[in-house]
């Protein structure tokens, strides 16, 4: 143990040992000045929401151009499939989430789980899709 601290000593501050400190109930919030997470994922994230609000208006300008062929469209949709595949896509986040969270917890059995339903989720969602486009593709 002596040896440790010889050879500490002789470090220079950059390089020395935390000092030990005992844990608190609650770490200090420093105030922040500045949004969380990084910069580049809220630049992703706002470009993601232009690019889906420019989908809708151009949607919305050729639905308003074409009503019949929108009208004829919309009825031919199989709603059942679209309303199970919304809710397999919402099962599965809430899955990537819950397994996010028991592996920042050690529950690393429990993240396994989760992760490997939200793969069986992805799998129901492709199998639905290949339904759906191969009901369109019979359609002509």
């Amino acid at each position: 143990m002596t040896e440790v601290s010889r050879v500490d000593d002789e470090l220079p501050d950059f390089l020395q040992p935390e000092p030990f400190r005992a844990a608190t109930r609650r770490p200090r919030r420093q105030p922040v000045d500045r949004p969380p997470g990084e910069y580049g994922l809220w630049i992703f994230i706002f470009g993601d929401l232009t690019l889906f609000a420019a989908f809708f208006v151009v949607f919305t300008w050729e639905a308003g151009h074409d009503r019949a062929l929108f009208g004829d469209s919309a009825r031919r949709l199989l709603v059942p499939l679209g309303a199970v595949n919304t809710l397999v896509l919402l099962l599965s986040s809430l899955l990537v989430v819950a397994a996010v969270r028991a592996y920042a917890a050690g529950a690393a059995a429990v993240a396994s789980r989760a992760s490997a339903g939200a793969i069986g989720c992805a799998a129901v969602f492709v199998s639905i899709k290949v339904t759906e486009y191969g009901h369109a593709v019979g359609a002509g």
